[in-house]
């Protein structure tokens, strides 16, 4: 078996055990929750007009600092334990290898990253449920509320509709919550690996806080938003070049990926200098 069919499988037999997890279905319920009282006020103007609304509302939703906290909240109570060290884990690393053990780990952590986003998606658009309609563009709706001072307005952003295409601000807002998804549940699992367990989910849980920090931080000037890695899910804030002092989409790029580089070393220079008996027992 080469190695890509062992991260595969190692990566299947993660999924396996996610469905076996109550964390997993509480997050979903807490998204619920937390998503509910954002999406009213649009289902409600939508029913108000007795037209329905676009289904592109969850890249302004992302503005808000709070759901941009409890999102990443999420994230730490999926991931806390990474990596998933088990009673069989020591027999699928003496199969596998260390090396396919940890790709197969990131692999899950990518895979459930983009499940993690496509759930929240899907939560969104059946809240709106039945004011809802597929259309290509922004619609009335949205359209309405973005240039109204209705208390019912929500977090409906101009700036948006103005900057993006709505396949365009789905796509991109898609693309930076998986990121940052994927980014916390690598440092858990790094963090895990290298300190004691309860490290993890620590540090996860004062990056989930940070966009507080940048509303502190921003009464004065922009510097908070170049160290909060859940504000970037909130795409209004993008520098296309312009004179705005907000963090540019190559920064936001470059940091995403630096970060990624470093994790993943990190991971691959843990791995390399334990034995395997002494790695399950450190990561457990």
């Amino acid at each position: 078996m080469n190695r890509n069919s062992k991260c595969l499988r190692i990566c299947n037999h993660e999924f396996r055990k996610a469905w076996h997890n109550p964390r997993n279905f509480v997050t979903i319920i807490w998204i619920i929750i937390i998503f509910r009282g954002y999406v009213q006020p649009i289902r409600e103007f939508a029913a108000m007009k007795e037209i329905p609304s676009a289904p592109w509302v969850l890249p302004h939703l992302l503005q808000s600092s709070f759901i941009q906290m409890m999102l990443t909240l999420g994230a730490v109570l999926i991931f806390c334990d990474a990596p998933f060290v088990k009673n069989d884990t020591n027999y699928i690393v003496m199969r596998s290898g260390k090396n396919s053990w940890l790709a197969g780990e990131i692999l899950y952590l990518f895979g459930a990253s983009v499940i993690y986003a496509g759930i929240v998606s899907i939560i969104v658009l059946l809240l709106l449920v039945p004011y809802v309609g597929f259309f290509t563009g922004w619609g009335k709706i949205l359209g309405t509320l973005a240039q109204s001072n209705s208390s019912l307005n929500g977090y409906v952003s101009y700036r948006i509709i103005l900057s993006y295409q709505p396949w365009e601000a789905f796509a991109r807002s898609f693309f930076a919550l998986t990121m940052n998804t994927f980014i916390v549940g690598l440092l858990i699992m790094i963090l895990n690996m290298f300190f004691k367990r309860n490290i993890g989910p620590v540090i996860g849980t004062i990056v989930a806080f940070t966009p507080y920090l940048v509303i502190r931080l921003s009464q004065n000037n922009y510097l908070g938003y170049y160290f909060s890695l859940p504000s970037w899910m909130d795409i209004s804030i993008y520098n296309f070049g312009d004179a705005s002092r907000l963090p540019t989409l190559g920064y936001i790029y470059s940091v995403w990926g630096v970060l990624l580089f470093l994790l993943i070393g990190m991971g691959v220079f843990y791995v390399r200098r334990r034995d395997m008996d002494s790695l399950i027992m450190e990561c457990r």
